[in-house]
């Protein structure tokens, strides 16, 4: 089940339900990479409540990657109160470090900030024009601190293989 830049409400809606109910104890963690606002961690959170065995939730984490500052907040104010949520403000990546997201402009609001969810705008592929850039961590997922990888779900403008590549021997054990 590794997607990437998975737009389809098909796999989300459909597949997923079925792969929770049906493989109970096997999707326990999973990565939301360009977690972006939080919308889709969402559905996977009332999928996950409506198909795991309730008995489960107590090993479920669903791990969110944001590099763009202004969607951290509205995913830590979401979801980082519940302990089944990791909210990491950092792009993934084959590198751990620091790395340019480059953005056509930044959409202003009242305080000069870019408006939350607009993230899909920004990438971290080398060579992209932009009128901006802002330095993000990265991270690889093979070097992160966690206990297993069950799903994925790579929405990163471009950066998916560098993401994948980040995975390493995690990327076997990835169902």
């Amino acid at each position: 089940a590794m997607l990437g830049s998975c737009k389809s409400n098909h796999i989300i809606d459909e597949l997923l339900p079925k792969l929770f109910k049906t493989y109970q104890g096997e999707f326990l963690t999973i990565i939301d990479g360009g977690a972006g606002i939080g919308d889709t961690t969402a559905t996977y959170w009332d999928h996950l409540k409506n198909n795991l065995d309730h008995t489960l939730f107590d090993n479920v984490q669903v791990v969110c990657y944001e590099p763009l500052p202004e969607n951290v907040t509205v995913l830590r104010s979401g979801f980082g109160s519940q302990r089944q949520f990791v909210i990491k403000d950092a792009a993934l990546s084959n590198i751990n470090g620091k790395a340019s997201f480059v953005i056509p402009s930044r959409i202003h609001n009242k305080t000069g900030l870019w408006e939350a969810g607009t993230s899909y705008s920004g990438t971290l592929r080398p060579g992209s024009t932009s009128s901006e850039k802002i330095e993000v961590n990265t991270v690889r997922i093979d070097e992160d601190d966690l206990p297993r990888v069950d799903f994925v779900k790579l929405d990163l403008q471009g950066a998916e293989i560098s993401a994948l590549e980040g995975m390493g021997k995690r990327l076997i054990e990835t169902k």
